[in-house]
C-alpha cells in the first residue's frame, strides 16, 4: 500500500508538479478509508486484516491520480505509461469491487447494522461509499475518452474496458458463487492477479513504455543529420 502510494506521488511531481491534482484522489481514498475502518472494527480485524482492505484504498488513489495526469498530460509516453498501469491495476481492483458490493440477500442487507463505538457500520453504507469510488474512477476514464486524437482516446478506452470488464466479472462470479468466500476459493481472484502480471510483463519488454525514450524517434532527419 505504502509502496503504490509513494509511486503515485513520485510520478506525479516528476511530469506535472501540481499538487492540486491531489485533492480528488485523497477525497476518494480517504472516505474509503473511513468506511474500511468501521469494518475493520466491526469485524474486529488485526493489522494484517486490514492491510488486505487498504491495498484497494490505495489502488483507488493511485487510479484517480494517474486518471488526471493522463487528462493533462502532453506527452504521448507519460499517457501511455498511465493508461498501462491503471489498466492492469483496475483488474484486481474492480473483480473484487464487483464480487464485494453484490450481497446475499438485499433485504437483510438493509438491516444488518453493527454499533462500532459510539458510531454504526452498515453493509448497504459500506457497499455505496466503495460503489462511489468506483464510479468517480470510471467517469474519470470516461472523461478522458472525450479527447481527439485516436491515440489517446484508444489508451482511455484500455482502462474503461479493464475496469467496466473486471467489475461485471466479479459480480457474476459472486452471484454464481453464492459467497464472498467461495469466490476467494475459486481462483477467480488469481485469473485477475494472473492478468495484471501478464500486462505488466509485457509493459517491462515492450521498447519504449518504461525506459525513456525520445518521441521524436521515427521522424526525419532534419538536412544536417548525419
Amino acid at each position: 500500500m505504502l509502496a503504490l502510494l509513494a509511486f503515485a506521488v513520485s510520478f506525479l511531481f516528476r511530469y506535472s508538479r501540481r499538487a492540486t491534482l491531489l485533492i480528488l484522489p485523497v477525497c476518494t481514498a480517504l472516505a474509503m478509508l473511513a468506511s474500511d475502518i468501521l469494518k475493520a472494527k466491526a469485524y474486529h480485524l488485526d493489522l494484517l486484516g486490514f492491510g488486505g482492505l487498504a491495498i484497494y484504498v490505495a489502488t483507488a488513489f493511485v487510479l484517480a491520480l494517474l486518471g488526471l495526469v493522463f487528462a493533462i498530460e502532453s506527452s504521448t509516453q507519460v499517457r501511455t505509461q498511465c493508461a498501462f498501469l491503471c489498466a492492469a491495476l483496475a483488474i484486481n481492483y474492480s473483480d473484487h469491487m464487483g464480487a464485494s458490493v453484490v450481497r446475499p440477500s438485499w433485504g437483510v442487507a438493509a438491516n444488518s447494522t453493527i454499533q462500532v463505538g459510539g458510531m454504526r457500520w452498515d453493509a448497504p453504507a459500506d457497499a455505496a461509499v466503495q460503489i462511489g469510488a468506483t464510479l468517480i474512477i470510471f467517469a474519470l476514464w470516461l472523461w478522458n475518452l472525450r479527447a481527439s486524437e485516436s491515440g489517446r482516446k484508444q489508451m482511455a478506452l484500455t482502462v474503461v474496458t479493464s475496469m467496466s470488464a473486471a467489475f461485471v466479472a466479479g459480480v457474476l462470479v459472486r452471484i454464481a458463487a453464492g459467497s464472498y468466500r467461495t469466490v476467494q476459493e475459486s481462483g477467480f481472484f488469481g485469473l485477475g492477479l494472473i492478468a495484471a502480471t501478464a500486462l505488466l510483463a509485457y509493459g517491462m519488454l515492450a521498447p519504449g513504455l518504461f525506459s525513456p525514450q525520445d518521441e521524436r524517434i521515427g521522424a526525419p532527419a532534419s538536412a544536417g543529420g548525419g
